[in-house]
């Protein structure tokens, strides 16, 4: 049985429009908004720009990351988001998104992560046997 610690959605998000995922100045706020709007906490944030074109986007969150990269040249963006908070909240963000890149087609994978039982129970029982 696994315990599930959270979930990690990666989108592959084509189609985009290139005049939204070129430049951070254009793409930050869309991305800061929808953050917000969805509830997730943010820690940090960064939005860098790239030459001629591109941005990559992270929100260190309390529920773990978001981060966005983009190819405007493809019409191409690559959505990764952990949370071991309101897997809801990943999902919504992640659809918004891509609503808000014009997208053509999103591949959107949901991953279970965290560990089988029976790989806890061996790492308590040998942290266990170590405090005796």
């Amino acid at each position: 049985m696994k315990i599930e610690v959270g979930i990690q959605v990666i989108s592959e998000i084509c189609g985009c429009n290139p005049d939204i995922i070129s430049k951070k100045e254009v793409l930050g706020p869309l991305l800061d908004k929808i953050v917000e709007e969805v509830g997730l906490t943010v820690l940090t944030h960064r939005h860098h720009q790239f030459k001629p074109g591109g941005v990559t986007s992270f929100y260190m969150l309390a529920e773990s990351h978001l981060a966005l990269h983009t190819w405007p040249e493809y019409g191409y963006c690559a959505l990764d988001i952990f949370t071991c908070g309101d897997r809801n909240k990943a999902l919504e963000a992640s659809r918004r998104i891509s609503k808000v890149l014009e997208a053509e087609d999103v591949k959107e994978r949901v991953i279970s992560r965290g560990v089988e039982e029976f790989e806890q129970k061996i790492k308590i029982k040998k942290a266990v046997t170590a405090f005796h």
